[in-house]
């Protein structure tokens, strides 16, 4: 949203927020939606009640109670959106494109759907391959994040092939670039004198932030800082921090760290690795048909993300030769100036007929 301010355009986020929560100081029968302004950009807050996606006897879907709940919240946002909107625009297909169909609909406007997501799988599941399908029928036009969701989209679900367009995530270049890595360190209070590998994501297996652990438990002068949060637990000596980050201190992070490491299963377009690319970090990564897309050798080495040894192996090439670091911290850095958020902002744009 903020590269689309910055071509001109206007942006307000619907953003709905749960309506309980146990770690934040709200109450919970409010019912007015928050507003207000973070970084110039319009953000509206209605809240809603989300339950665990689960396949219940009798009940079914409760991803469906969610996904109707988040629809609804966006809908009670309306009177707060003080301007008829050119466009509505969805990220990600359920609950947000789905709602921005509905809030669309009310405005007699146009919805889009930016689509970043691994799989559909789950939501056949849970609502059924007609319901996504018509989904897809409904939005004006579709942004995909990598040509092998828009493959999927035109041959699983028979989406146009005028409608659904490639835009490639890109790293915001005004907040990911390298700081000096001893400067990060001595401020982030990270030992000076280790190899630290850096990771972003949840801490899941899809991810796989225990496998890097497993990967390196031989190799004491190697650790890592893993930014996330999630249903694995990370701990030991190896593990210099693991928690959630503010997005706005990422960068910090990336600079303060040798490499980064994402032995990811599925992924349809990783960010994080961009912003780490843009950071001039050499990456491990998974050989998988979305990180196939953007990194090359120059930079990245791709492992099949469950052999341990594999990972191993690429890890400690890269902790044992500083020379070949450098070399793929130039290429990363070199590679990440040809892409930015702006440029991809303005792009979309151009294709949404808005500039």
């Amino acid at each position: 949203m903020r590269a689309f301010d910055r071509q001109g355009i206007s942006p307000l986020v619907v953003a709905p927020e749960k309506r309980v929560s146990l770690t934040q100081n709200r109450n919970p029968f409010e019912i007015a939606p928050k507003r207000y302004e973070y970084e110039n950009i319009g953000v509206v807050r209605p809240r809603y009640t989300p339950l665990s996606a689960k396949m219940l006897p009798l009940i079914g879907s409760t991803h469906r109670w969610t996904v109707n709940n988040f629809s609804r919240a966006v809908l009670s946002a309306r009177p707060a959106i003080e301007f008829n909107p050119n466009l509505i625009y969805g990220h990600f297909l359920m609950p947000a494109g789905d709602s921005a169909l509905s809030l669309a609909e009310s405005f007699e406007s146009k919805a889009v759907v930016a689509l970043g997501e691994g799989s559909f799988d789950r939501y056949v599941s849970h609502f059924g391959f007609d319901k996504v399908q018509n989904l897809f029928t409904r939005f004006w036009k579709i942004v995909s994040v990598s040509e092998d969701i828009r493959e999927r989209c035109i041959d699983q679900f028979g989406v146009d092939p005028d409608r659904i367009s490639v835009f490639p995530n890109a790293p915001d270049d005004t907040r990911f670039y390298p700081r000096p890595r001893m400067e990060m360190r001595r401020k982030l209070e990270l030992p000076e004198d280790k190899i630290i590998i850096g990771f972003v994501g949840f801490f899941d297996e899809n991810k796989g932030p225990h496998r890097i652990l497993k990967a390196i438990e031989s190799r004491p002068d190697i650790c890592a800082v893993f930014m996330g949060s999630g249903s694995i637990t990370l701990n030991g000596p190896q593990v210099l921090a693991a928690r959630s980050i503010p997005h706005g201190e990422v960068a910090d992070w990336l600079s303060a760290v040798d490499f980064y490491v994402q032995p990811v299963k599925t992924e349809a377009s990783s960010n994080s690795m961009r912003e780490a690319a843009a950071c001039g970090l050499p990456i491990v990564s998974s050989d998988i048909a979305s990180n196939r897309e953007f990194l090359d050798s120059s930079y990245s080495t791709l492992i099949d993300p469950m052999d341990i040894d594999q990972l191993r192996t690429e890890i400690v090439k890269l902790a044992d030769d500083p020379q070949l670091r450098d070399k793929m911290s130039k290429a990363a850095l070199a590679k990440s100036q040809k892409s930015d958020i702006t440029a991809r902002a303005s792009q979309i744009l151009e294709w949404l007929e808005l500039t």
